[in-house]
């Protein structure tokens, strides 16, 4: 398990399935996601497992988001699509519970998996796809040092309208530099206990 301040990440368990099913079909947090349409509890089931082979072969990293006062699970938080020749991986969250929304824990959990991409798996850049019409989403990346690098115009067909796409990175290099000037802002691997 990584420790930050306000959460940690461990390991998805089959456990978890139930509380994932709580909040992940409510469409308010769905529909961030470009997932329209509600999973029932055997597909969660079935999802839990395919991430364990995915980490076995080490094409993607997922994690449960829970509280670290009260390990209450607040949701998945990702590297996906892993390419070891082009040392990238692509991010993914969803917090489940909107009350759960603007209170840091994705921040933190965004900065602990960038610890982990850089400082741990040696990648060389992280991407994200956002969509335009998730402003917070779009300005909580930007605080962690995500870029603009494109955009996909009406891919994303959502309440009757097309929405853009758009796309965001980060650079190793570009990560170090943060933590540089904010030390104390950015939790490290390195500087985290861990619990294995």
């Amino acid at each position: 398990m990584y420790y930050g301040k306000k959460i940690m990440l461990r390991g998805i368990e089959l456990s978890d399935a139930e509380e994932i099913m709580k909040g992940f079909n409510n469409y308010e947090m769905r529909k961030f996601l470009g997932l329209a349409l509600p999973y029932s509890f055997h597909e969660e089931q079935d999802w839990i497992k395919h991430t364990w082979k995915q980490r076995q072969e080490g094409s993607a990293y997922n994690f449960a988001l829970v509280k670290k006062d009260t390990e209450e699970f607040l949701g998945t938080i990702s590297l996906m699509s892993i390419s070891k020749v082009n040392k990238s991986a692509e991010y993914g969250i969803a917090i489940h519970k909107p009350e759960n929304w603007s209170k840091g824990y994705g921040t933190e959990g965004l900065k602990l998996i960038l610890s982990i991409a850089f400082d741990l798996l040696n990648l060389h850049t992280v991407i994200l796809r956002v969509f335009a019409f998730n402003p917070r989403g779009i300005r909580s990346y930007e605080k962690a040092g995500f870029k603009k690098s494109g955009i996909t115009r009406e891919s994303e067909f959502r309440d009757g309208k097309y929405h853009d796409t758009v796309f965001m990175d980060i650079l190793s290099a570009e990560y170090y530099e943060l933590v540089a000037q904010a030390p104390d802002e950015w939790p490290r691997i390195g500087d985290l206990k861990i619990n294995v």
